[in-house]
């Protein structure tokens, strides 16, 4: 069956104990993570969050099959269509990015667990913009201050003035540099986004961004980053490939399983496509995730965004 069409179109996947390890590998688990021995009902599930150990559960039998208790099994809460980040509470730690994993609950960014850099990877109108206004809200929300970078036309060019440090083109490295440099003397907490990473690579301000990179882990800094999955992925070089080495972000509207790639993860062979959705990656943990839509606070003078931006 794991061979066939049918198997195939399995998205989700419960492997218990197999006569040959290599039935195992085909369903997806990695060579090394196939345990020697799988006591009855022990297995492992495969499928958008990874791959994870569990433990099928046994039905009180006396008389008849019935569930612990007369309300039945526990509903299955759905993933909203879209959601603001007004309607959610704010968490104690991290950065707020919307709704998502089995309870459809907050999902936010932590950078001491998380790491300081998060790379955005979509294809077109998948809301690449969008989910890094929502974040520069978060951040500003959280005390630090912004820094832009935007090689063209840009949802980040509304962010209001009163946030920014600065905002930059692709040719204006040395101000760039000097920007990041004021900020840390000064001792300001500064979140730098990068919208169309792919398109910085050989510019003025990819040395800037580059030394950004090799320096977050232990100055304080984020990097939050935001580019086109199919550029990203054919991409050996450049700011988008080192962010990537992180093994942190989030996937837009995955299409095909190269998307996965980007950090190495399996996609689902049919996501759910619209502007917003997509999947929170750690290090190889996946968490279905709808990006929350940004207060019109964190915007100067502009209109609400819409979902379906780049």
């Amino acid at each position: 069956m794991l061979m066939g069409a049918t198997g195939a179109a399995v998205a989700e996947r419960l492997v218990l104990r197999t006569a040959d390890p290599t039935d195992a590998v085909l369903a997806g688990v990695p060579a090394r993570d196939v345990p020697a021995h799988l006591p009855p009902g022990r297995g492992l599930r495969v499928g958008t969050a990874g791959v994870r150990e569990v433990q099928v559960a046994v039905l009180d039998v006396e008389d008849t099959p019935r569930w612990p208790d007369a309300a039945g099994p526990p509903r299955v809460p759905t993933m909203p269509e879209q959601v603001c980040v007004g309607s959610l509470s704010a968490p104690s730690v991290g950065l707020l990015l919307g709704v998502g994993g089995d309870d459809v609950r907050s999902v936010a960014l932590d950078p001491a667990d998380d790491g300081p850099c998060l790379l955005v990877a979509g294809h077109p109108r998948s809301g690449r913009s969008t989910t890094l206004v929502t974040l520069a809200g978060s951040c500003v929300r959280a005390g630090r201050r912004l820094v832009v970078v935007a090689p063209r036309r840009s949802q980040l060019e509304h962010i209001g003035a009163n946030a920014l440090l600065g905002r930059f083109g692709t040719d204006d490295g040395d101000g760039l540099d000097g920007c990041l440099r004021t900020a840390r003397r000064a001792g300001h907490a500064v979140a730098v986004l990068v919208d169309d990473v792919e398109l910085v690579d050989h510019t003025g301000v990819e040395p800037a961004l580059l030394d950004l990179l090799a320096r977050a882990e232990t100055s304080g800094e984020l990097c939050l980053l935001a580019g086109s999955s199919p550029d990203l992925v054919a991409r050996f070089t450049g700011v988008g490939v080192e962010a990537r080495k992180r093994g942190v972000g989030i996937l837009l509207g995955p299409v095909s399983p190269l998307d996965g790639d980007l950090f190495g993860v399996r996609v689902p062979r049919r996501p759910e496509r619209r502007p917003g959705r997509g999947l929170l990656v750690r290090r190889g943990e996946m968490v279905p995730l709808q990006v929350a839509l940004p207060l019109s606070s964190t915007l100067r003078d502009a209109p609400p965004l819409p979902l379906e931006d780049r």
